[in-house]
């Protein structure tokens, strides 16, 4: 999707979700960011882009390349959640002079423990209960293809996963659908997900590194999530010095749709230097 809106000095945004989302996610809100162009993206192995075998930060930077190539931006403000401000991050850090600025919607430059959640420690563990692992096991394990509705596919997430809240089912469900033949299917590579979530997902490949971003970012983290922990914060300003650190107190891991006002309130600041 691209949305064109005023506020013609402030610099082009392109916008990525977080694992197992899409471009969806972020329809309505993206209307509220204050730049003369914005684009939602979706990442590889979701949403309508390609499924690959392979989904390395690496190679999800260089996707971000070809979307600024095709859409003849020079530069861009490069925004993110989760996976997504992962991905930002790498990015800025390997091609910085595409990237004029970068936000993370809670999400570190650490590697995650296996839980994707929290480094080491008693906060380990979010969304009531269910690890990101957790869920990718889940999605897993549904047979798809035998399932005909999305009430289906959302009867056995609440059966196996009973804390599960309206919200996160919702999220999930959102990328089912119906090939052609009827079958039902997932949007996302959820094979490839599972597959390379404890060598790819989890890492981040610069740990030790001596790579700087020096250019603007802003880091918006969820008081309630532990996606960005206190003991995080240094790496952000070892890799991010003129990192600004926001904390959205009554947020969880979305900090978008948690609190969509005070988000964007954060991100059209941030987008104001450039003007």
């Amino acid at each position: 999707y691209t949305h064109t809106h005023t506020h013609p000095t402030h610099p082009p945004v392109v916008l990525l979700h977080g694992l197992l989302g899409s471009k969806q996610n972020f329809k309505s809100f993206a209307k509220g960011i204050h730049s003369p162009k914005v684009i939602i993206a979706d990442l590889r192995n979701h949403g309508q882009s390609a499924h690959t075998d392979s989904m390395s930060l690496e190679e999800m930077s260089h996707d971000i390349l070809q979307l600024l190539k095709f859409h003849e931006l020079k530069e861009c403000v490069l925004m993110g959640h989760s996976m997504g401000g992962k991905v930002a991050m790498a990015c800025g850090l390997m091609h910085q002079k595409r990237i004029n600025g970068l936000v993370s919607m809670d999400m570190a430059p650490v590697v995650y423990n296996a839980g994707m959640d929290a480094r080491a420690g008693p906060r380990n563990v979010t969304r009531e209960g269910y690890s990101t692992r957790d869920i990718v096991k889940l999605i897993r394990s549904i047979k798809v293809h035998e399932c005909v509705s999305s009430k289906e596919v959302g009867e056995i997430v609440q059966r196996e996963m009973p804390k599960v809240t309206p919200g996160m089912k919702a999220f999930l469900l959102q990328n089912f659908y119906l090939n052609r033949q009827g079958v039902g299917s997932w949007t996302f590579n959820i094979d490839t997900i599972e597959r390379v979530f404890d060598t790819q997902l989890i890492a981040w490949p610069f740990e030790g590194h001596s790579a700087k971003y020096e250019r603007p970012s802003l880091f918006v983290r969820g008081g309630k999530s532990s996606f960005v922990a206190d003991d995080a914060l240094p790496a952000v300003r070892h890799f991010f010095p003129r990192a600004q650190i926001e904390t959205l107190d009554d947020a969880g891991h979305w900090v978008h749709a948690d609190k969509p006002n005070d988000t964007l309130q954060l991100l059209n600041a941030f987008l104001a230097q450039y003007a």
